[in-house]
């Protein structure tokens, strides 16, 4: 990559250099233009001279932004030790210069672990840095990444993965972009924990913004993703995160949940090293979602989002964002979850505790009971069985909920059944018979 880059501005400043020639040899020439051209062909070697050396000023600040990271024979970044291990921060990044609002919010949440005391600064920073791996040649996004050089660290993907070009039939060139997303984050992952040997990763689009306890929220729950074998992950987000969806006076709230929600999400260095052999060649993450990646594992959720996107414009243009993904809100404060008993996440005591919130909640029989109870006054839960014609995509339609199936588990449910609120009750959806897959 550093050796192209200069080949660039090598042949920039060449052609350049070319036509300044050319243009005085007619200049001086017997048949040259009058006085008042050569006047004007003055004033146009003045500008050429000009427009060369800005776009050679442009070129070296974005080389010597690209050096120390496309230099593949430097020494790998030393790894932190197991007591006090770093998270790096990954953001992915393609064609977005309005990176700087997801940039600017994690920033924000690293900030915020230094003024609650979580620990000094200079250790705050060395153990979440922030690396922004950008997948594509797009000019503006990395002048706007490069406005944040002395916060991330950029990695500026090969040429084979900004110029993949997956070979597909006419008729599905259009998935294109999913192959390149995968490809990229393939390579960044494999830059993360095969070159600079993170013990875990915090992955981030490049269009979420997150919550001021986003950091805070993974510092607790990455213990438990070290000593619970059936964890596959811990993700900021939750797909029914829709205001009136969630209980909002319990930010505090976690839930465990069988299907991969993404957009912010936290992975161990051993799962990588699974994931790796197989990585799929385009859309990665129903492909997590799938039996055989995910193994019965489950990942962590909160009650209230941690995150949000703004990406209306991408890849799978806008697919759920003005129907739902734009109502998604995160949580504004901040909760200590660092300082929070977790031990309730616990497989076996979640399980008996959830089992014994559905015995004790009411059960209706029907969207038009559920609708007349929750108006009643009260606070006991409920519980809706979806079959026949109470079938998902009814409950889909009347609660406002996302009700994909991917691998056939719905989004955000956990054995089966769906939490969510509905007119300030907790409501359980079973759309599926429990089980301990």
């Amino acid at each position: 990559m550093r050796r192209s880059c200069r080949i660039f501005i090598f042949a920039v400043f060449a052609s350049h250099l070319a036509l300044l020639l050319f243009l005085f040899s007619r200049a001086g020439s017997p048949s040259a233009a009058t006085f008042p051209e050569q006047h004007l062909l003055s004033n146009s070697f003045s500008h050429l001279t000009s427009h060369l050396e800005l776009e050679l000023q442009q070129q070296k600040r974005i080389l010597d932004m690209l050096r120390p990271i496309t230099n593949r024979t430097s020494k790998p970044r030393q790894k932190f030790p197991r007591a006090d291990a770093g998270v790096a921060i990954l953001v992915v990044a393609c064609d977005r210069p309005s990176i700087s609002r997801c940039l600017d919010s994690l920033l924000h949440s690293r900030q915020e672990l230094v003024a609650r005391g979580r620990d000094s600064e200079s250790r705050i920073l060395s153990r979440f840095p922030i690396f922004v791996s950008l997948g594509c040649n797009n000019r503006p996004t990395a002048q706007m990444i490069i406005r944040y050089k002395d916060k991330v660290t950029l990695l500026q993907a090969p040429e084979e993965v900004t110029q993949f070009e997956p070979k597909l039939p006419p008729t599905q060139k259009k998935l294109t972009g999913y192959y390149r997303i995968a490809t990229h984050y393939k390579w960044a992952l494999q830059q993360i924990f095969n070159v600079m040997e993170y013990e875990a990763a915090v992955v981030v689009e490049d269009d979420l913004e997150v919550s001021p306890d986003f950091l805070e929220y993974f510092l607790a729950t990455l213990p438990l993703l070290s000593t619970d074998s059936s964890l596959l992950c811990a993700s900021a987000w939750s797909d029914n995160g829709r205001p009136e969806l969630v209980e909002v006076s319990r930010p505090d709230l976690l839930h465990r949940t069988d299907f991969f929600p993404g957009l912010g999400w936290l992975l161990r260095q051993e799962l990588w090293q699974e994931l790796e052999p197989v990585w799929p060649k385009a859309f990665w993450d129903d492909w997590l979602r799938e039996p055989a990646q995910r193994k019965g594992r489950q990942c962590l959720r909160p009650e209230v989002p941690r995150s949000e996107t703004f990406g209306r414009s991408g890849v799978s243009q806008g697919q759920f964002f003005d129907r739902h993904l734009r109502y998604v809100r995160r949580w504004r404060g901040y909760v200590s979850f660092s300082t929070l008993a977790l031990d309730y996440l616990e497989p076996k005591r979640y399980a008996q505790e959830m089992e014994q919130r559905l015995m004790a909640a009411k059960e209706v029989s029907s969207l038009s009971e559920l609708e007349t109870v929750a108006q009643q006054d009260g606070n006991e839960e409920l519980v809706l069985r979806l079959s026949g014609q109470n079938n998902l995509a009814g409950a889909v339609r009347a609660l406002g909920i996302m009700g994909d199936l991917k691998a056939n588990i719905a989004r955000n449910s956990y054995r089966g059944l769906i939490p969510l609120m509905y007119r300030g009750r907790r409501l359980y959806l079973i759309y599926q018979k429990p089980s301990d897959s």
